[in-house]
């Protein structure tokens, strides 16, 4: 399954190849816990650092993993070593998976997770050893703890690490369309009566070879003993389990999030461009770390991502990071901040072609100058007008990347100057045509929000055949009529 492309310019950085970091702490032991989440026992394990107590608390972070997985997997990894850093880790079982209850068996249910999380929070938050609840999720889990944080302060900051965040677009996409994603929904339908009636869970492979009738038929980390096929996992997954999965929204949480946050992913791992899409929409202060050439179960054990990631979350998670996060929030006004997600927004929604959100962070006229690029004359369109013809070319492309940042913003009153570096991809027929330059756009607040005005584009480098825009309007036009 492909993921859409992306969006925004990201830090990319190769991943760290040393031996245990320096100032490594010792495990002192791993405690087996339950705690209740709306009415069923859940298990899990606390990873306890040495020279923690009541009198010397340390801060708490909940780890949980990709969809069908229990804490012996990525989880616990993850929790082991964040303990060598000096945190309580939990990672615990989802109710219906591992040795927690449910009322059935492997159900990935997103709501009920996210309240399993919740649970999980106030259980950590109530020990006299935890001086405070950070929140760690990992592949699918990266929504639900973005989700959990939405709702509720009991998170005080959350790091994402090659996190599945998808929204009903990027679900079609990788579902089969709307008939698929239909198909998948009527299955759970039929399982969950069948479970109603029989008293028994609908239950398939989790995981399997290329070939097998599992919903992860592919060789690697869940089929590898050595690496996730522990004992332990029962490999299954409910068939009602779609329902839940496929309506969940990732993405949605993020501009209610108010916690510092942290993303590590790659753009050669899962749906990348739903973790940026996430990202363009926070409004909290927040970090992206981006590496290069890793793959997602690359994340789940390999030992130098794994490193490169928790070392990452540390210092997202440590006091002294807290405070320069403050200090950034101080000297940068929330204005600015809007408008900045305001811009990411736009190359995030035009990439997706989601006209309907574009036009809403559009003002009823706008000025519109490519003479650099084109020739020709500024012109001043209504927003239906700039929305046909953005919609005139871009469908045509294959996929298309906006990338904008180095901001710098003047704002006076109710307008605002804001100008960025960007780059601007264009793929067709496995060739891509790339122009970068500078952008400038002017801004109007309107009812509390800001909206864009005017777009210029001086365009200073171009790669590739320019030929593909004509190409791109046929084939636009043609899927149109």
């Amino acid at each position: 399954m492909q993921a859409i492309l992306g969006l925004m310019v990201a830090l990319s950085v190769p991943v760290a190849d040393a031996d245990e970091p320096a100032g490594a702490a010792v495990v002192d032991r791993i405690e087996t816990v339950e705690f209740e989440s709306s009415g069923s026992r859940l298990v899990g394990d606390l990873y306890l650092p040495d020279g923690v107590s009541a009198t010397a608390p340390a801060p708490g972070v909940i780890v949980t993993g990709a969809w069908t997985t229990i804490k012996e997997q990525m989880p616990g990894l993850y929790a082991m070593k964040l303990a060598e850093r000096g945190f309580v880790a939990l990672a615990f079982d989802f109710r219906t998976w591992g040795d927690s209850e449910g009322a059935s068996r492997s159900v990935e249910d997103p709501e009920a997770k996210i309240a399993d999380i919740e649970a999980a929070a106030r259980f950590l938050a109530g020990r006299a050893d935890v001086s405070e609840v950070h929140g760690f999720g990992i592949c699918a889990s990266a929504g639900y703890v973005a989700t959990a944080a939405e709702r509720s302060d009991r998170l005080s900051r959350i790091a994402l690490v090659a996190p599945w965040l998808h929204d009903a677009e990027i679900v079609r996409q990788v579902y089969g369309g709307d008939d698929g994603v239909r198909s998948l929904l009527g299955t759970a339908e039929q399982a969950a009566k069948a479970e109603a009636e029989t008293g028994e869970p609908q239950l398939i492979p989790a995981a399997g070879p290329p070939g097998s009738d599992a919903i992860m038929a592919m060789d690697g980390y869940y089929t590898d003993p050595e690496r996730g096929a522990v004992e332990a996992w029962e490999n299954t997954f409910n068939l009602r389990s779609w329902s839940g999965w496929l309506t969940f929204d990732g993405v949605r949480a993020a501009p209610g999030i108010r916690q510092p946050t942290l993303i590590v992913h790659s753009a050669a791992a899962a749906i990348p461009d739903g973790a940026r899409s996430f990202y363009a929409q926070l409004t909290a202060p927040r970090t992206q770390l981006w590496l290069d050439d890793v793959g997602q179960f690359d994340f789940y054990d390999r030992p130098d991502v794994v490193r490169t990631a928790v070392e990452a979350a540390v210092e997202h998670f440590r006091p002294e990071a807290a405070l320069e996060s403050a200090r950034v929030v101080r000297a940068k006004s929330a204005e600015h901040a809007r408008i900045e997600t305001v811009l990411d927004l736009l190359a995030s929604l035009v990439d997706r072609g989601d006209d309907g959100a574009v036009g809403r962070i559009l003002a009823d006229r706008v000025r519109l100058d490519y003479t650099s690029l084109w020739g020709g004359a500024p012109s001043t369109l209504d927003r239906d007008e700039v929305l046909a013809s953005w919609g005139g070319l871009l469908p045509g492309f294959d996929a298309t990347r906006h990338e904008f940042g180095d901001y710098q913003l003047e704002i006076s009153g109710d307008r605002a100057l804001a100008t960025g570096n960007g780059t601007a991809s264009h793929w067709l027929d496995q060739e891509v045509w790339t122009v970068g330059g500078r952008y400038r756009w002017t801004l109007e607040r309107r009812d509390g929000l800001w909206r864009i005005t005017g777009l210029t584009f001086d365009a200073r480098h171009e790669t590739g055949p320019r030929s593909l825009v004509a190409r791109a309007t046929e084939r636009a036009a043609s899927r149109a009529e």
